[in-house]
């Protein structure tokens, strides 16, 4: 994927100066249901892997709210999955000061940190997350590929127990983060299963889940698929 960075400069300027526009200065928004609308349809193309479609959509759900934080956090998404990481950190760093409520923006940064390989921070951004929560099981829900492990009707705990987030996706699968000039320590291709215990680490877990063989990191495909499955590693606020 050939990624030309400085158009992507120029594009993430221009969406956060609309952003920052005065109330006198926007554009006639929307009906509610309408930037619903909008918003769930980018947030559909950007799961499909439709990235150029879905940042359409959010360009257009951006010009009619301006300070959509929506639009702002899926946005960055974007940017991280097409390489553009520091247009993805300005993109998060808006929305959270537009919803600073929200963990799963919370989430989101946190996973740029680790992609940063700065692990220490990602951790504690994702432990912020999980408190802001109310919880792992509530936190974990806000990303694709966890569910809740409830109690079976008779009254027993699932394998997880009480509370538990459960793993719907592939844990086992490599997901991909494109980056045009990759930087000592900052990570591409990275395996699910260490993302999401960077996240949600497992209090009954005393160390980090073995790491692949580095031969099956180097033979790891860098794909559409792949890329893909890490749109579904992340927070896309509706």
């Amino acid at each position: 994927m050939r990624i030309d960075v400085r158009k992507a400069g120029l594009m993430a300027a221009t969406l956060l100066a609309l952003a920052m526009l005065p109330p006198s200065a926007r554009g006639d928004k929307g009906s509610a249901d309408t930037l619903n609308r909008e918003c769930e349809l980018g947030v559909m193309l950007a799961n499909q892997g439709k990235f150029a479609e879905a940042e359409s959509v959010f360009i257009s759900l951006l010009s009619h709210s301006p300070d959509d934080a929506r639009a702002l956090v899926n946005l960055g998404n974007l940017s991280l999955l097409t390489g553009k990481r520091e247009s993805a950190r300005v993109f998060y760093e808006t929305a959270a000061r537009r919803d600073s409520l929200d963990p799963g923006i919370q989430l989101d940064q946190a996973v740029w940190l680790y992609l940063q390989g700065r692990d220490d921070a990602a951790s504690l951004a994702a432990s912020q997350a999980v408190y802001r929560a109310g919880g792992t099981t509530r936190a974990a829900s806000l990303i694709g590929g966890y569910e809740e492990d409830r109690p079976h009707e008779d009254g027993s705990e699932g394998p997880g127990g009480v509370g538990h987030a459960v793993p719907l996706a592939d844990l086992s699968a490599w997901i991909q983060f494109p980056l045009a000039r990759p930087k000592d320590g900052q990570r591409t291709v990275v395996h699910r299963k260490e993302l999401a215990a960077t996240l949600f680490p497992d209090p009954h877990r005393n160390s980090a889940p073995a790491r692949p063989a580095p031969e099956t990191l180097s033979a790891a495909t860098q794909t559409t698929a792949s890329t893909r499955r890490a749109a579904e590693a992340l927070y896309w606020k509706r």
